[in-house]
């Protein structure tokens, strides 16, 4: 289901349409941060698959384009380690999809992926490398 959107660039001043597919089959997003002393998040130890489940916080942007300013959300879940995936108790909204959940002391457990579906860090990792 594709749908067009306006978008303004911020850097050219360019005003442009873009085409969204609504699925999500064509996810892309790009930040530009500004400013100093940013350091980067470490990943978690592998979670066990013991049924248990695990307090994480999804750190997201809000979706939607031409934003000159995006402000991280925080949304707290129960995620719960399913064979080689993480499932959690309640869907991720449109557009956050990519974000980290993060645990408690603020390691990454898993990338969001859609609906209650991440991809545990382990697994992400292996593409790093």
């Amino acid at each position: 289901n594709k749908q067009e959107q306006d978008y303004h660039d911020q850097d050219s001043g360019a005003d442009e349409k873009i085409e969204l597919d609504s699925s999500g089959a064509d996810d892309v997003s790009i930040l530009q941060l500004t400013g100093s002393g940013f350091s980067p998040l470490s990943f978690a130890d592998p979670v066990a698959d013991n049924g248990g489940d695990v307090k994480a916080a999804l750190l997201s942007f809000p979706y939607g384009l031409s934003q000159p300013l995006a402000v991280p959300q925080v949304n707290f879940f129960k995620a719960t380690v399913s064979g080689s995936s993480m499932l959690l108790d309640q869907a991720v909204n449109t557009g956050e999809s990519g974000a980290p959940l993060v645990t408690i002391d603020g390691k990454v457990l898993a990338i969001a992926e859609s609906g209650k579906d991440c991809v545990p860090i382990s697994a992400v990792r292996d593409f790093m490398q």
